[in-house]
Protein backbone atom coordinates (compact mmCIF):
# COMPACT_ATOMS: atom_id res chain seq x y z
CA UNK A 1 0.00 0.00 0.00
CA UNK A 2 1.32 3.42 -0.94
CA UNK A 3 2.39 5.62 1.96
CA UNK A 4 2.96 8.73 -0.16
CA UNK A 5 1.21 11.92 0.93
CA UNK A 6 -1.52 13.34 -1.27
CA UNK A 7 -0.30 16.28 -3.36
CA UNK A 8 -0.74 19.76 -1.98
CA UNK A 9 -3.41 21.88 -3.58
CA UNK A 10 -0.68 24.27 -4.80
CA UNK A 11 2.90 23.49 -5.80
CA UNK A 12 4.38 26.84 -4.79
CA UNK A 13 4.27 29.02 -1.72
CA UNK A 14 4.62 32.76 -1.29
CA UNK A 15 8.01 32.61 0.41
CA UNK A 16 8.14 36.37 0.93
CA UNK A 17 4.85 36.27 2.82
CA UNK A 18 6.00 33.25 4.83
CA UNK A 19 9.29 34.87 5.81
CA UNK A 20 7.63 38.11 6.87
CA UNK A 21 5.12 36.14 8.94
CA UNK A 22 8.06 34.54 10.76
CA UNK A 23 9.55 37.96 11.52
CA UNK A 24 12.39 37.62 9.03
CA UNK A 25 13.85 40.22 6.69
CA UNK A 26 13.45 39.97 2.92
CA UNK A 27 15.40 41.53 0.07
CA UNK A 28 14.73 42.00 -3.63
CA UNK A 29 14.99 44.15 -6.74
CA UNK A 30 12.69 46.15 -8.98
CA UNK A 31 12.28 44.97 -12.57
CA UNK A 32 10.90 47.30 -15.22
CA UNK A 33 13.10 47.26 -18.32
CA UNK A 34 14.19 43.79 -19.36
CA UNK A 35 11.36 41.86 -20.95
CA UNK A 36 12.80 38.43 -20.30
CA UNK A 37 12.27 35.80 -17.62
CA UNK A 38 16.06 35.34 -17.59
CA UNK A 39 16.42 38.49 -15.46
CA UNK A 40 14.15 36.89 -12.85
CA UNK A 41 16.26 33.75 -12.84
CA UNK A 42 19.37 35.88 -12.39
CA UNK A 43 17.73 37.68 -9.45
CA UNK A 44 16.88 34.31 -7.90
CA UNK A 45 20.43 33.05 -8.46
CA UNK A 46 21.72 36.18 -6.71
CA UNK A 47 19.66 35.31 -3.63
CA UNK A 48 16.70 37.67 -3.94
CA UNK A 49 13.62 36.74 -1.93
CA UNK A 50 11.30 38.53 -4.34
CA UNK A 51 11.07 40.68 -7.43
CA UNK A 52 8.86 43.75 -7.75
CA UNK A 53 7.64 43.83 -11.36
CA UNK A 54 6.54 47.31 -12.38
CA UNK A 55 3.68 47.89 -14.80
CA UNK A 56 3.05 51.47 -13.64
CA UNK A 57 6.24 53.06 -14.99
CA UNK A 58 7.24 50.59 -17.70
CA UNK A 59 6.27 49.21 -21.09
CA UNK A 60 6.02 45.64 -19.80
CA UNK A 61 3.14 43.77 -21.39
CA UNK A 62 0.93 41.21 -19.70
CA UNK A 63 2.72 38.55 -21.74
CA UNK A 64 6.13 39.62 -20.43
CA UNK A 65 4.84 39.91 -16.87
CA UNK A 66 3.29 36.45 -17.09
CA UNK A 67 6.58 34.93 -18.27
CA UNK A 68 8.45 36.69 -15.46
CA UNK A 69 5.97 35.49 -12.84
CA UNK A 70 6.21 31.93 -14.13
CA UNK A 71 10.00 32.03 -13.79
CA UNK A 72 9.83 33.49 -10.28
CA UNK A 73 7.47 30.75 -9.13
CA UNK A 74 9.67 28.08 -10.70
CA UNK A 75 12.74 29.53 -8.95
CA UNK A 76 11.04 29.71 -5.55
CA UNK A 77 10.96 33.49 -5.19
CA UNK A 78 7.91 35.73 -4.95
CA UNK A 79 6.71 37.79 -7.92
CA UNK A 80 4.96 40.96 -6.75
CA UNK A 81 3.44 43.07 -9.52
CA UNK A 82 2.60 46.76 -9.33
CA UNK A 83 -0.35 47.16 -11.75
CA UNK A 84 -1.00 50.45 -13.44
CA UNK A 85 -4.60 50.52 -12.24
CA UNK A 86 -6.82 49.44 -9.36
CA UNK A 87 -9.33 48.21 -11.93
CA UNK A 88 -10.45 44.72 -10.92
CA UNK A 89 -9.98 43.41 -14.44
CA UNK A 90 -6.34 44.49 -14.47
CA UNK A 91 -5.62 43.20 -10.97
CA UNK A 92 -7.37 39.90 -11.55
CA UNK A 93 -5.50 39.34 -14.79
CA UNK A 94 -2.16 40.04 -13.13
CA UNK A 95 -2.93 37.46 -10.47
CA UNK A 96 -4.29 34.93 -12.95
CA UNK A 97 -1.01 34.96 -14.91
CA UNK A 98 1.04 34.15 -11.84
CA UNK A 99 1.66 37.15 -9.56
CA UNK A 100 1.74 36.13 -5.91
CA UNK A 101 1.44 39.68 -4.70
CA UNK A 102 0.02 42.95 -5.93
CA UNK A 103 1.29 46.37 -4.88
CA UNK A 104 -0.87 49.47 -5.22
CA UNK A 105 0.68 52.91 -5.44
CA UNK A 106 -0.17 55.97 -3.30
CA UNK A 107 -2.90 54.39 -1.19
CA UNK A 108 -4.61 57.03 0.97
CA UNK A 109 -8.20 55.96 1.75
CA UNK A 110 -10.01 52.98 3.28
CA UNK A 111 -12.17 52.87 0.14
CA UNK A 112 -9.06 52.12 -1.94
CA UNK A 113 -8.06 49.40 0.50
CA UNK A 114 -11.46 47.73 0.12
CA UNK A 115 -11.15 47.92 -3.67
CA UNK A 116 -7.74 46.25 -3.35
CA UNK A 117 -9.30 43.45 -1.31
CA UNK A 118 -12.23 43.01 -3.71
CA UNK A 119 -9.95 42.83 -6.75
CA UNK A 120 -7.35 40.49 -5.24
CA UNK A 121 -9.39 37.93 -3.31
CA UNK A 122 -12.05 35.42 -4.30
CA UNK A 123 -15.54 35.48 -2.76
CA UNK A 124 -16.57 35.61 -0.01
CA UNK A 125 -13.55 37.75 1.01
CA UNK A 126 -13.52 39.69 -2.28
CA UNK A 127 -14.94 39.72 -5.78
CA UNK A 128 -12.10 38.31 -7.90
CA UNK A 129 -13.37 36.53 -10.98
CA UNK A 130 -12.94 32.77 -11.33
CA UNK A 131 -10.51 30.90 -13.52
CA UNK A 132 -9.52 27.24 -13.46
CA UNK A 133 -6.14 25.48 -13.51
CA UNK A 134 -4.30 28.73 -14.23
CA UNK A 135 -0.77 29.79 -13.30
CA UNK A 136 -2.20 31.10 -10.03
CA UNK A 137 -3.30 27.55 -9.22
CA UNK A 138 -0.07 25.96 -10.45
CA UNK A 139 -2.16 24.39 -13.21
CA UNK A 140 -3.84 22.14 -10.69
CA UNK A 141 -7.47 21.36 -10.12
CA UNK A 142 -9.27 20.53 -6.92
CA UNK A 143 -12.31 21.30 -4.81
CA UNK A 144 -13.35 24.81 -5.83
CA UNK A 145 -13.74 26.38 -2.39
CA UNK A 146 -10.54 24.81 -1.06
CA UNK A 147 -8.31 25.73 -3.97
CA UNK A 148 -9.61 29.31 -4.05
CA UNK A 149 -8.96 29.61 -0.32
CA UNK A 150 -5.46 28.25 -0.89
CA UNK A 151 -4.80 30.80 -3.64
CA UNK A 152 -6.14 33.64 -1.48
CA UNK A 153 -3.85 32.52 1.34
CA UNK A 154 -0.82 32.97 -0.91
CA UNK A 155 -1.73 36.46 -2.16
CA UNK A 156 0.22 39.33 -0.60
CA UNK A 157 -1.68 42.62 -0.79
CA UNK A 158 0.77 45.49 -0.54
CA UNK A 159 0.20 49.24 -0.32
CA UNK A 160 2.65 51.98 -1.15
CA UNK A 161 2.69 55.02 1.10
CA UNK A 162 3.79 57.92 -1.08
CA UNK A 163 2.20 61.03 0.41
CA UNK A 164 1.74 62.94 3.63
CA UNK A 165 -1.92 61.89 3.61
CA UNK A 166 -0.96 58.23 3.32
CA UNK A 167 1.38 58.58 6.31
CA UNK A 168 -1.24 60.42 8.39
CA UNK A 169 -3.99 57.90 7.63
CA UNK A 170 -1.92 54.71 7.79
CA UNK A 171 -3.46 53.48 11.05
CA UNK A 172 -6.88 53.86 9.45
CA UNK A 173 -5.77 51.99 6.33
CA UNK A 174 -4.19 49.13 8.25
CA UNK A 175 -7.25 48.79 10.50
CA UNK A 176 -9.12 47.39 7.47
CA UNK A 177 -7.17 44.17 7.99
CA UNK A 178 -6.38 43.83 4.28
CA UNK A 179 -2.85 45.16 3.80
CA UNK A 180 -0.13 42.59 4.41
CA UNK A 181 2.86 44.74 3.52
CA UNK A 182 3.64 48.45 3.27
CA UNK A 183 6.24 49.84 0.90
CA UNK A 184 7.34 53.43 1.43
CA UNK A 185 7.84 55.19 -1.91
CA UNK A 186 10.37 57.74 -0.76
CA UNK A 187 10.70 59.46 -4.12
CA UNK A 188 7.06 60.48 -4.31
CA UNK A 189 6.81 60.93 -0.55
CA UNK A 190 9.73 63.37 -0.51
CA UNK A 191 8.14 65.27 -3.39
CA UNK A 192 4.79 65.48 -1.62
CA UNK A 193 6.54 66.77 1.49
CA UNK A 194 8.19 69.54 -0.55
CA UNK A 195 11.67 68.03 -0.80
CA UNK A 196 11.76 66.33 -4.22
CA UNK A 197 13.97 63.23 -4.22
CA UNK A 198 15.69 64.27 -0.97
CA UNK A 199 14.97 60.82 0.41
CA UNK A 200 17.01 61.41 3.55
CA UNK A 201 15.63 64.85 4.38
CA UNK A 202 14.74 65.06 8.10
CA UNK A 203 11.03 65.41 7.32
CA UNK A 204 11.14 62.33 5.10
CA UNK A 205 12.95 60.34 7.78
CA UNK A 206 10.40 61.46 10.37
CA UNK A 207 7.61 60.26 8.07
CA UNK A 208 9.38 56.91 7.69
CA UNK A 209 9.59 56.54 11.46
CA UNK A 210 5.86 57.26 11.65
CA UNK A 211 5.14 54.56 9.06
CA UNK A 212 7.27 52.00 10.90
CA UNK A 213 5.50 52.80 14.18
CA UNK A 214 2.05 52.42 12.60
CA UNK A 215 3.04 49.13 10.98
CA UNK A 216 4.36 47.85 14.30
CA UNK A 217 1.07 48.67 15.98
CA UNK A 218 -0.79 46.55 13.44
CA UNK A 219 1.74 43.77 13.05
CA UNK A 220 2.43 44.56 9.39
CA UNK A 221 5.91 44.54 7.86
CA UNK A 222 7.18 47.52 5.90
CA UNK A 223 10.03 48.21 3.53
CA UNK A 224 11.53 50.72 1.15
CA UNK A 225 13.93 51.13 -1.74
CA UNK A 226 17.56 51.84 -0.89
CA UNK A 227 20.30 52.82 -3.31
CA UNK A 228 23.29 52.31 -1.02
CA UNK A 229 24.35 49.93 1.73
CA UNK A 230 24.68 52.85 4.14
CA UNK A 231 21.09 53.89 3.49
CA UNK A 232 19.94 50.28 3.80
CA UNK A 233 21.70 49.91 7.15
CA UNK A 234 19.86 52.96 8.47
CA UNK A 235 16.48 51.82 7.15
CA UNK A 236 16.93 48.39 8.75
CA UNK A 237 17.94 50.05 12.01
CA UNK A 238 14.74 52.13 11.86
CA UNK A 239 12.68 48.95 11.70
CA UNK A 240 12.26 48.22 8.00
CA UNK A 241 11.85 44.50 7.34
CA UNK A 242 12.38 44.70 3.59
CA UNK A 243 14.93 46.44 1.41
CA UNK A 244 14.48 46.54 -2.35
CA UNK A 245 17.43 47.66 -4.45
CA UNK A 246 17.05 49.86 -7.55
CA UNK A 247 15.80 48.39 -10.78
CA UNK A 248 17.89 46.19 -13.04
CA UNK A 249 18.47 49.10 -15.44
CA UNK A 250 20.17 51.22 -12.78
CA UNK A 251 22.18 48.30 -11.40
CA UNK A 252 23.51 47.37 -14.84
CA UNK A 253 24.19 50.98 -15.79
CA UNK A 254 26.19 51.55 -12.60
CA UNK A 255 28.12 48.30 -13.02
CA UNK A 256 28.91 48.90 -16.68
CA UNK A 257 29.89 52.53 -16.06
CA UNK A 258 32.30 51.55 -13.27
CA UNK A 259 33.76 48.81 -15.45
CA UNK A 260 34.30 51.12 -18.43
CA UNK A 261 35.86 53.80 -16.23
CA UNK A 262 38.22 51.20 -14.72
CA UNK A 263 39.19 49.80 -18.12
CA UNK A 264 39.92 53.27 -19.51
CA UNK A 265 41.95 54.04 -16.43
CA UNK A 266 44.01 50.89 -16.94
CA UNK A 267 44.59 51.79 -20.58
CA UNK A 268 45.78 55.24 -19.55
CA UNK A 269 48.18 53.76 -17.02
CA UNK A 270 46.13 54.71 -13.98
CA UNK A 271 45.39 52.12 -11.29
CA UNK A 272 41.87 50.79 -11.26
CA UNK A 273 39.58 52.36 -8.70
CA UNK A 274 39.13 50.36 -5.51
CA UNK A 275 36.22 47.97 -5.64
CA UNK A 276 36.27 47.75 -9.41
CA UNK A 277 33.75 45.23 -10.69
CA UNK A 278 36.42 43.79 -13.01
CA UNK A 279 37.75 40.56 -11.55
CA UNK A 280 39.05 37.23 -12.71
Amino acid sequence: MSTSRPPELLATRNTMKDKLARGEHVFGVWLDSMRTPAIVRIAAAAGCDYVFIDMEHSSLSFESVGDMCEMARACGITPVVRPYSLDSGVVGRVLDIGAMGVMFHDVTTPQEVRRMRDAALYPPAGNRGSTAQSAAQDYRGGPGARIKAAVDDQVLIAAQVESAEGVARLDELLAEGVIGFVEVGRGDLSTDLGHPLETRHPEVLAAIDSVVAACDRHGVACGTLCSSLEDAADMLARGMRSVVYPNERNILLSYYRDTMDSLRGLAAGRPAAGGSPCSS
